[in-house]
């Protein structure tokens, strides 16, 4: 707030404020979701990006550039570079623009990305 003219600050939020969804900031609670990666279940916060999920399990990257054999996570965080990619569902996505949803099966290259794992 600009204290002197009891107006908010140009670029602040505002009670009135709504997200790019429609939704205020703080309007509903998060809802948990169940998903498989790796043949591994956890839960994770709706709407999550997959990418943070996925580095909330520790897992920096999961997979492998095809000419360099060098592992690769996310890089640009905005869907520009294809260093995240994984399969959802059984379909190549960008884990930076992918959303989890309830009962999403994700895989990685993760096993084959291991140290002394064959390449």
């Amino acid at each position: 707030m600009n204290a002197s003219k009891g107006k908010p600050r140009r670029g602040s939020l505002t009670d009135h404020d709504q997200d790019r969804r429609g939704q205020t900031p703080t309007s509903t609670p998060s809802q948990l979701v169940s998903l498989v990666v790796d043949g591994l279940p956890i839960t994770a916060l709706q709407g999550q990006s997959l990418a943070a999920v996925l580095q909330t399990m520790g897992y920096l990257w999961w997979r492998r550039n095809p000419i360099t054999q060098q592992p690769r996570g996310p890089f640009c965080g905005m869907g520009v570079c294809f260093e995240c990619e994984l399969l959802v569902n059984n379909q190549r996505r960008r884990a930076c623009l992918t959303h989890v949803t309830d009962s999403m099966v994700v895989t990685t290259e993760r096993e084959r990305c291991m140290p002394g794992a064959d390449l």
